[in-house]
């Protein structure tokens, strides 16, 4: 047995088998429709306008909530953070005694600055 694998198959007996090229879909032929579709959707939609986001952990899983313009036009005052020379918005809240709590929070805990700004 040992001898069959050294010496190998004979010229004759080995089988031919042609390589059959695959011809793969190139990336641009693929991603053409889901971009005319995306597009086609943009335009139905009329201007874009930014709507922060509520956030909530349910179950130790995020939970994302759009928010009513109702809800954006009770908020009173807007939280920043300021870090170096990027200001981040952490939050807005409806009055100024939880942003005054919320600031107090995060001075004693994590060591930072809030900037309430009013709306």
């Amino acid at each position: 047995m040992a001898r069959a694998f050294r010496s190998g198959i004979e010229a004759k007996r080995k089988l031919e088998m042609p390589l059959k090229q695959r011809r793969w879909p190139t990336v641009q032929s693929v991603l053409r429709p889901l971009k005319l579709r995306a597009h086609a959707t943009q335009s139905t939609m009329g201007p874009m306008s930014p709507v922060p986001s509520l956030v909530r952990i349910e179950d130790e899983h995020w939970v994302f909530e759009r928010i009513n313009q109702s809800t954006l036009d009770a908020m009173s005052h807007r939280l920043v953070l300021a870090e170096g020379d990027q200001e981040t918005v952490i939050g807005v809240t409806q009055t100024l005694d939880t942003a005054l709590m919320v600031a107090q929070r995060m001075a004693e805990q994590e060591a930072k600055v809030v900037l309430i700004q009013p709306l």
